[in-house]
């Protein structure tokens, strides 16, 4: 495994720190070879972090070295991520943005996850494993950091009302009178009055912060390899002035080539221009409604003749129409908390990850386990790569989308990101056990897929898209739980789950929400950078007709759902009458459903032994 590190960037301003301590400075400098200027990309193992700190303590009695280290700490330090922050509208959006854009922050060691209840928000920190001989030190230097950037972005009025430790450091002294509770093991967090989370930033030009966002996003997009005529020409256009007039003449013409040169060498590479154009295009859509401007603004900025042909065209990309949307957002408005890829209310796995692991995920083949593994996260890291690569990459399955992620330092960063952060939840949800819907995602996502390799239905997706699809289906009825808890627990008190039927199921969350569980799901896919082709099945299965006869991969998703519940709850026979019906309405022979069924109820065995095993 390779060996721990830490950034270099914490030590930026010891000499500050250690200030009021004479000649300290010069003998830490010259016993740990610390250089006179340190540069972003410097990191350090992380023992030699760890006796540089206990030096201090232990040789020198600065016992309060963390908490030197964290007040000289300036947000300006963030370097393009601060300049990116700076631009934000409230603190929701700024803590929103740092997660996304963690990786552009290279001292960002550990994951901060955002937990609200009715009084107070929170930012919940997991102590990397590396450090944990010197955690009181090192949560000196985080919460401080933390506390500081959050009273420089958002108001230096707003301080925590308390800090949740373990008990053995209950005794630390970051600020004076910070209420200080007890908490679990090698996590901290700082909790903040809930009113402060939708706090606006002060002194604000929308029309500057406009335009210093799109400056950012050209410079966040450039700050990678460009190896391939695709990523230059996804980078030309991203940096064009207006999408309306971008071209392939215009962009052939500042890559200095022919049009025609530069159509032949994007055939090599199996793309097109218009192709590229549109998914850049689609992006920046539906970005634009989300923030919530004007269909005729967003028509207009993007080429179109008039609002009509964008919403034909915006249709075809997602199968939603623009204004189904804008009036999702609108019903339920934590929906749009998932533009922010990297930091949606991710599920945990149903394994519980070694965080001395996770911190070290250096390799592919080690991210791959913990990816595929969490249902949300596999999910995503498909979408992170459909994103990035605006769709201009053959991105089979989770493991081509992986890898495609692993090309580029910051891709892969972002990879990282998303993994560690998803690790960091432990949501929990009225009404289900989150390990048996984590199982049933797993089974009926097997079952598709398995079904659509055998060629026993007609339908446009790979065995591979049909598993990732699947996958996705379940997705949106936690989005419903989060998004309408109320909604949800009537859910359970007038639904009989004993009676479980997925269609009844999504009409009764249908009639309680405005939107069925598998719109929801085709929803998250939508704001997640996923195809058309995976997103239709999803709508239409969300759409409640009794019959999916011309559609039956979404007859598939239905009987699976179906399935996998039945057999969850050991009752095989009312599973296999789904089966029978699926195989009588698809003209499907009984038996190879039956084999199919048999695969599924061995994995189905194998995963409720590994979590067993993790349980006890």
């Amino acid at each position: 495994m390779a060996e721990a590190t830490i950034s270099m960037l914490i030590l930026s301003d010891l000499e500050a720190a250690l200030s009021d301590k004479a000649g300290v400075f010069n003998t830490v400098k010259s016993l740990f070879q610390l250089p006179s200027t340190i540069s972003p990309e410097m990191r350090m193992p992380s023992n030699e972090f760890i006796r540089l700190i206990q030096f201090c303590r232990n040789e020198h009695g600065i016992h309060d070295i963390g908490k030197r280290i964290g007040q000289t700490f300036t947000p300006t330090q963030l370097g393009l991520l601060g300049l990116y922050l700076q631009t934000c509208d409230s603190l929701k959006e700024a803590i929103h943005q740092y997660i996304q854009y963690s990786y552009l922050d290279n001292s960002f060691e550990t994951s901060i996850e955002l937990v609200k209840d009715s009084e107070t928000f929170s930012l919940q920190v997991s102590i990397p494993e590396s450090v944990l001989e010197i955690k009181q030190s090192y949560i000196e230097i985080i919460s401080l950091r933390i506390i500081k950037s959050i009273q420089f972005f958002c108001s230096p009025v707003i301080f925590p009302s308390s800090i949740t430790l373990e008990s053995e450091i209950l005794s630390t002294n970051i600020l004076p009178d910070l209420k200080v509770k007890m908490g679990p093991k090698n996590v901290f967090s700082l909790s903040y009055p809930l009113d402060a989370i939708d706090h606006s930033l002060p002194s604000k030009n929308q029309r500057i912060n406009a335009l210093l966002k799109i400056e950012l996003d050209k410079l966040i997009h450039l700050d990678r390899e460009q190896k391939t005529i695709k990523r230059s020409v996804i980078n030309h256009i991203i940096q064009a002035d207006s999408l309306a007039d971008t071209s392939l003449e215009k962009v052939a013409d500042k890559m200095a080539m022919s049009s025609r040169t530069l159509g032949r060498r994007l055939k090599e590479e199996k793309t097109t221009f218009k192709l590229l154009l549109i998914n850049i295009k689609r992006q920046s859509a539906l970005k634009k409604l989300l923030k919530g401007d004007s269909i005729e603004l967003i028509s207009s900025s993007l080429g179109f003749a008039d609002r009509s042909s964008f919403e034909r065209a915006f249709k075809t990309w997602t199968t939603f129409s623009p204004s189904n949307i804008k009036n999702a957002v609108e019903t339920l408005p934590r929906l749009l908390d998932q533009q922010y890829i990297t930091n949606i209310n991710s599920i945990p796995s149903i394994y519980k990850l070694s965080s001395a692991t996770l911190n070290n995920c250096s390799d592919i083949n080690t991210g791959l386990v913990y990816i595929k593994n969490d249902p949300v996260l596999s999910i995503k890291i498909y979408g992170l790569a459909q994103i990035t690569s605006f769709g201009s990459e053959d991105l089979r399955n989770i493991s081509t989308a992986t890898e495609y992620l692993f090309k580029s330092p910051i891709t892969e960063a972002m990879c990282q990101s998303a993994i560690r952060n998803s690790s960091t939840y432990r949501s929990k949800f009225q009404g289900i056990d989150l390990s048996e819907h984590w199982i049933e995602a797993h089974i009926i996502a097997e079952f598709c897929q398995l079904v659509v390799s055998a060629n026993l239905i007609k339908c446009d997706l790979t065995a591979d898209d049909a598993y990732l699809c699947a996958l996705s289906s379940h997705l949106g009825l936690l989005v419903f739980l989060s998004s309408a808890p109320k909604a949800g627990q009537e859910l359970f008190n007038s639904y009989d789950i004993s009676n479980f039927d997925s269609l009844s199921f999504s009409r009764c969350i249908e009639e309680l929400c405005g939107f069925s569980a598998f719109t929801l799901s085709a929803l998250l896919l939508t704001f997640w950078g996923y195809p058309e082709r995976f997103i239709a099945p999803l709508n239409v299965l969300g759409s409640n007709q009794s019959s999916l006869i011309d559609h039956p991969f979404a007859g598939l998703l239905r009987c699976a759902d179906n399935v996998s519940f039945y057999m969850l709850k050991k009752q095989n026979e009312s599973a296999l009458s789904f089966i029978n019906m699926f195989c009588e309405e698809y003209n499907i022979k009984q038996s190879s459903l039956t084999d199919i069924y048999d695969s599924c109820q061995t994995k189905l065995d194998k995963l409720e032994s590994n979590t067993k095993t993790i349980i006890n």
